[in-house]
């Protein structure tokens, strides 16, 4: 899929999304196999695929191991699973608390 979303809704993408943004989701998962290349806006977020953008949540984003990020993450509250690599992610703005699982 190609393009640009907004929705008030959850999203749930499994596949590839390629555009500029995706903004207004309640609560996003990318999936494991999934490939997003566009900056992401939502309430919460639980990222496990990969995600080539800039991710910014007003809740909580859920950072999977197998998720891949290179980007800016920006949340009220992040948490870390075991395993995670974030060699190519910057961390700002996290104004709760930063935890690993």
């Amino acid at each position: 899929m190609r393009g640009e979303l907004s929705l008030d809704e959850d999203l749930i993408i499994e596949g590839t999304f390629e555009g500029s943004r995706i903004e207004g989701a309640k609560n996003l998962s990318i999936g494991t196999f999934a490939h997003v290349r566009a900056s992401v806006w939502s309430d919460t977020a639980d990222i496990a695929g990969e995600l080539e953008g800039d991710v910014q949540g007003s809740g909580t984003i859920f950072v999977r191991r197998t998720a891949r990020i290179s980007g800016i993450i920006s949340s009220r509250e992040l948490r870390v699973e075991d395993g995670t690599n974030l060699e190519h992610a910057v961390l700002c703005g996290c104004i709760g608390r930063a935890e690993t699982r």
